[in-house]
C-alpha cells in the first residue's frame, strides 16, 4: 500500500503535545507575488485592471481547467499578520476532554472520559466552559469499543467517525463506524460501519477525512482493498439510517445542497489517493467541475471543502518542498477569490460562509494555522502547533477552536474564541 494511504489517529482521543504562538491583529490580503507589499484593499478582487489577476494565475505551477482561476497568488507567510481571538476560554490539558470542532462560541463537539488512564473510556461529548456532557456511554466490552474520533456539523446536527479499538488497532485495518447526534431530540444514531459496506474487505484511513453532511445525507471516504489494489471510495448514507454504500470512486467529500463535491480521477503515479479532478455528485450523477494538470504531473487535489456558496480546494505536490496551494472561490466556483500558497506539504481545513481556517495537520515544520476572510480578503495568523496544526471553525458563527501547546510531556489544551469582525 502506498505510504500516503496511512493511518491517521482521530483527534478526539489523540494525545499529542503541541505548540501555540501567541497572536494579535488582522491585515488585508497582500499582493500577488512573494514579497510584494501592495495590498488588495477591499479584497483579492480589488485591482485596477485584469493584468494582476492574469499574472497571478500564470504563476501557478499547474493549470486549472473547467472553472475560472484568474485570482491573485498570495504567499500566505508574507501576507498574514498575527491575530487574537475574542472572548477566549479553554479546556483540556488533562486528557479528559478532547475537542473536534466548535458548535458555537460556548460549546465544542469532542470526547470525554471520566478515567483518562483507560483508553477505552472515551465517549462523544459536548464540552463547554462548565464541563462536559456525554452524548453516549462507551461499551463495557473492550473488544467492541469504538473510539470516537473526528467529525463535522453545527449546533443542530453533528456527524462523526469512530474506530474499533483492538489488538490490531488502526495500524492494519480501520474498522470504522459513523454516528450522528440530533440536538433537538438528543438522540445518537449509528448510521453505518465498515462491515456494513463489505464484511470481508479491509479498510484504511487516509489523510484527514471526516464525515460531512448536508442535513439529509452523510458522505465519507475511506481506502478500500480490492484484491491487491487499494482504492479510495466515497460512501453515503441517509441520516435516517437507510443504509450505507459506495457511491463513487474518489475521496475528500464535502457535502453541499443536493449532493457532495469530491476528488476523483486518479493522477499519474499510481497513488490511490492522488486525484486530478473535482466532481459534483448529485441527482444527475457525477459531473466533473475542474481538473488540474502540470508539466511534471506532480500536482494533485489533496482536499475539498465547501460551505454555502464558498468552495476551497487544496493542491499538493509529490515534491514536499513545493508546499501547497489552496484555491478559494465564491458563487459555487463561479468567482475565484485567491490562490493561497503555504510552505506545508499538507492542508487540514475547516470552512464556514465567512472564513476558511487551516493548518498543516501532523507536520512538525510549517505548522502555522491561518484564517482567510472570504468577504474582505484578510489573512490572519492564528498561531503554530507542530504535530497538531488543526484549527476548526463553527458553521453558524465565527467561533474558532485552536490546539495549544501545553508542554513537551503534557496533553494538548484547546482555546475557543471568536474571530474579530
Amino acid at each position: 500500500m502506498d505510504g500516503r494511504v496511512r493511518v491517521v489517529k482521530g483527534r478526539l482521543a489523540g494525545r499529542a503535545a503541541l505548540a501555540l504562538v501567541a497572536c494579535c491583529a488582522f491585515v488585508a490580503l497582500a499582493g500577488c507575488a512573494a514579497g510584494e507589499t501592495s495590498g488588495l484593499g477591499e479584497g483579492p478582487g480589488a485591482t485596477s485592471d485584469g493584468a494582476a489577476l492574469r499574472e497571478g494565475a500564470a504563476r501557478l505551477p499547474f493549470a486549472i481547467e473547467g472553472v475560472a482561476s484568474d485570482a491573485p497568488v498570495v504567499e500566505v507567510a508574507d501576507a498574514a499578520k498575527e491575530a487574537s481571538l475574542e472572548g477566549v476560554w479553554s479546556f483540556g490539558g488533562d486528557y479528559a476532554d478532547i475537542g473536534s470542532f466548535p458548535l458555537d462560541g460556548d460549546t465544542v463537539f469532542g470526547s470525554h472520559s471520566d478515567d483518562a488512564d483507560d483508553v477505552a473510556s472515551y465517549g462523544a461529548a459536548l464540552v463547554g466552559k462548565d464541563g462536559a456532557e456525554m452524548l453516549e456511554q462507551p461499551s463495557d466490552d473492550p473488544l467492541r469499543y469504538y473510539e470516537p474520533q473526528d467529525g463535522s456539523g453545527d449546533a443542530e446536527l453533528a456527524v462523526w467517525r469512530s474506530s474499533l479499538v483492538g489488538d490490531t488497532a488502526q495500524a492494519f485495518a480501520d474498522d470504522w463506524r459513523l454516528q450522528a447526534w440530533d440536538a433537538e431530540t438528543g438522540e445518537v444514531r449509528t448510521l453505518g460501519a465498515a462491515r456494513d459496506v463489505d464484511a470481508h474487505a479491509t479498510f484504511q484511513a487516509y489523510g484527514d477525512v471526516v464525515p460531512t453532511t448536508n442535513g439529509e445525507d452523510v458522505y465519507f471516504s475511506t481506502a478500500m482493498q480490492d484484491g491487491d489494489v487499494w482504492k479510495a471510495v466515497v460512501l453515503s448514507c441517509g441520516l435516517s439510517g437507510s443504509g450505507i454504500g459506495v457511491v463513487a470512486e474518489g475521496g475528500y467529500p464535502a457535502a453541499v445542497d443536493g449532493g457532495a463535491l469530491f476528488a476523483t480521477g486518479l493522477a499519474a503515479g499510481g497513488d490511490p489517493v492522488g486525484f486530478s479532478e473535482v466532481a459534483l455528485l448529485g441527482e444527475a450523477g457525477e459531473t466533473t467541475l475542474l481538473s488540474v494538470s502540470s508539466e511534471d504531473s506532480s500536482w494533485r487535489v489533496s482536499g475539498v471543502w465547501a460551505c454555502g456558496d464558498g468552495r476551497a480546494v487544496g493542491f499538493s505536490s509529490d515534491d514536499a518542498a513545493a508546499g501547497s496551494y489552496i484555491g478559494v472561490w465564491d458563487d459555487a466556483f463561479a468567482t475565484p477569490l485567491a490562490w493561497l500558497h503555504v510552505q506545508a506539504p499538507t492542508v487540514v481545513a475547516s470552512m464556514n460562509e465567512d472564513w476558511l481556517v487551516w493548518g498543516s495537520g501532523s507536520q512538525s515544520e510549517h505548522a502555522e494555522m491561518y484564517a482567510f476572510d472570504l468577504d474582505g480578503g484578510r489573512l490572519a495568523l492564528l498561531g503554530a502547533t507542530p504535530g497538531y496544526s488543526r484549527p476548526a471553525i463553527a458553521q453558524g458563527s465565527n467561533a474558532v477552536m485552536l490546539p495549544v501547546f501545553n508542554g513537551a510531556s503534557a496533553p494538548v489544551r484547546f482555546e475557543v474564541g471568536m474571530l474579530p469582525s
